[in-house]
C-alpha cells in the first residue's frame, strides 16, 4: 500500500505532463499554450517530487520536503498569467505584477534551498514545523488562485454560450479545493 501511496501522485504528475505537451502540440500554436505547457510542467514537478520524496536518503528528505513548494508557487502565479491572457490576449501582464511574482519567486527559491520552508520533525512519515515562510508561500498562492479565480468570475459575467460554459469549467480548477 505505501507504494501505491508514492504511485498515484507520480502517475498523476505524468498525466499532467502529457496534457500540456497535447494542449502545446496544436496547431495553431498560441501564447496561452506556452502559458499552459509551463503551468503543467510545474504541476507534474510538484506531483513527481510529492510521490518520489520518500525515496529519498533520510539526510536529504528535509531538502526535499523544502524544494517541494517551489512549483506550486510557480504554477500559481502561471495560472494567473494564463486567465490575465484569456480575458484580453493583447494586453500586457503589468511590471508591478510581473515584478510582484519574480520577488515571491526569488524570495520562495532562497527560503527553498536554505531549508527555512519548514523543518522536518520526522523523515519517516514527513511531518513537519510551521515556519513563517510556509504561511508566507500559501498566502502567495492562495492570493494568484484568487486573482485568477476574480480574473475569470468577471469574464464569465459578460460572455455568452460556449465561452461562458468554458470560463466556468476552466473557474472550477481554483475553486474545486474549496468545495
Amino acid at each position: 500500500m505505501n507504494n501505491l501511496n508514492h504511485l498515484i501522485p507520480v502517475l498523476a504528475g505524468f498525466l499532467h505532463l502529457f496534457f500540456g505537451i497535447y494542449v502545446f502540440s496544436l496547431k495553431p500554436r498560441q501564447k496561452l499554450q506556452t502559458l499552459f505547457l509551463f503551468m503543467n510542467i510545474c504541476m507534474a514537478l510538484w506531483l513527481c517530487m510529492q510521490g518520489l520524496r520518500g525515496l529519498f536518503p533520510l539526510e536529504y528528505r528535509n531538502f526535499g520536503l523544502n524544494i517541494t513548494f517551489l512549483p506550486m508557487s510557480i504554477a500559481t502565479f502561471i495560472y494567473y498569467l494564463l486567465c490575465k491572457k484569456m480575458e484580453n490576449p493583447d494586453q500586457k501582464i503589468s511590471i508591478w505584477i510581473q515584478g510582484a511574482g519574480l520577488i515571491g519567486f526569488l524570495y520562495f527559491t532562497w527560503a527553498s534551498l536554505n531549508q527555512k520552508m519548514v523543518v522536518l520533525g520526522d523523515p519517516d512519515t514527513f511531518v513537519f514545523d510551521f515556519s513563517l515562510n510556509y504561511h508566507l508561500i500559501i498566502t502567495f498562492s492562495a492570493f494568484w488562485v484568487v486573482l485568477s479565480a476574480w480574473t475569470i468570475l468577471k469574464r464569465m459575467l459578460v460572455k455568452r454560450g460556449n465561452d461562458k460554459v468554458r470560463l466556468f469549467l476552466f473557474y472550477l480548477v481554483p475553486c474545486s479545493p474549496i468545495l
